[in-house]
């Protein structure tokens, strides 16, 4: 059974930027990095039951319809904000008392 999606993830972790040694442990002690969805507790399973948990994760994220999904834009489809419309944060303007205030 081939891993297509894992093996791209595995690829980008085997880079520089990540803590290879601690990489390399969880490889020694066969640590999984992919979690997945956990079974749920209130259920039984034998071994070939369990086996089908990974498959109906998958199933019922697959369920969902486009509509029901969390939106989101790309960088392309947001228009350049105006002025006006860009936060700019500023810092209080504080003074020294004065002998005035005293």
């Amino acid at each position: 059974c081939e891993y297509p999606y894992r093996d791209g993830v595995m690829k980008v972790i085997d880079h520089a930027i990540f803590r290879q040694d601690e990489i390399n442990d969880r490889r020694r002690k066969r640590d999984l990095f992919d979690i997945g969805m956990p079974d749920p507790k209130d259920l039984v399973f034998d071994q070939k039951q369990k086996r089908w948990m990974n498959r109906l994760s998958v199933a019922y994220g697959l369920s969902f319809e486009k509509g029901q999904l969390a939106t989101f834009k790309l960088p392309r489809d947001v228009k350049a904000p105006t002025p006006d419309q860009v936060w700019r944060p500023q810092t209080p303007r504080r003074t020294a008392v004065s002998k005035d205030d005293v």
